[in-house]
């Protein structure tokens, strides 16, 4: 859900930027795009973390239950 949410947002801000740098110039167009696009980004991840709960987000940092997980994980592979 997170990625789908990321690839509006990036989306969305990449058009915003074409739009605004479109009437000076292509590659003018093209930079804003971009920048667009990380704002996009930026902005997507943070309504996914802050809207989406924990196993949804994809932060497996946060979510405790993955963190214990990785714990046991980690401490198989290092015992071995």
């Amino acid at each position: 859900m997170q990625k789908l949410l990321t690839m509006m947002g990036m989306t969305v801000g990449g058009y915003v930027g074409w739009a605004i740098g479109a009437p000076v110039g292509f590659f003018t167009a093209f930079m804003v795009s971009m920048v667009g696009t990380a704002a996009g980004l930026y902005a997507a991840r943070r309504l996914a973390d802050r809207l989406l709960p924990y196993g949804l987000s994809g932060d497996w940092r946060r979510d405790p239950r993955r963190r214990a997980q990785w714990a046991s994980v980690a401490a198989f592979v290092h015992a071995a």
